[in-house]
């Protein structure tokens, strides 16, 4: 007798173990999910084209300057850019473009060298709200973007008592 419920109470442990598996896996999907679901970071590549988006919807223009040899845009590409945290900042709140070169004269502007080195800027003035040098933990660049965000809702309340008709 004890051979048999033995072998009875085997199958039913390996179905609890399989369910419990099961239940695991699909909340990790769902954890994760938000990361992968929407295709990450939806960068623009068009640099005059997510301008006039970031004009049209008043999202500032987060501008991404990075290179093929740089290391750290590398670290950035593996663990700041794939975070949730920062996906959905980025989705959310602006318009992000990758750019090579110096399109509309802004690395020269700012006098920008090195990378990785992302700007925010308030796309119908191109007025610079944030400069994000090096590679950055995904915490602490998702607070340097909403930190930028503030500081061009403040340049845009002082432009509007400035200029009320702006």
């Amino acid at each position: 007798m004890l051979c048999r419920s033995a072998l009875t109470v085997a199958p039913t442990t390996q179905r609890l173990a399989a369910r419990r598996l099961a239940f695991l896996v699909l909340l990790t999907s769902l954890a994760v999910a938000p990361a992968w679901a929407g295709g990450g970071i939806p960068w623009r590549e068009n640099f005059k084209a997510a301008k006039e988006e970031a004009v049209k919807t008043g999202k500032p223009l987060l501008i991404e300057y990075n290179s093929k040899g740089c290391g750290w845009c590398r670290e950035m590409e593996k663990k700041t850019h794939p975070d949730p945290a920062v996906i959905a900042t980025l989705r959310r709140h602006v318009v992000p473009v990758r750019v090579t070169g110096d399109p509309g004269g802004i690395k020269k502007a700012h006098n920008i060298k090195g990378t990785p080195r992302t700007l925010i800027l308030d796309a119908e003035t191109m007025t610079l709200v944030g400069n994000i040098r090096g590679f950055k933990m995904p915490a602490t660049y998702v607070s340097m973007v909403n930190a930028s965000r503030s500081r061009l809702a403040l340049f845009r309340e002082i432009a509007r008592s400035i200029c009320p008709a702006r």
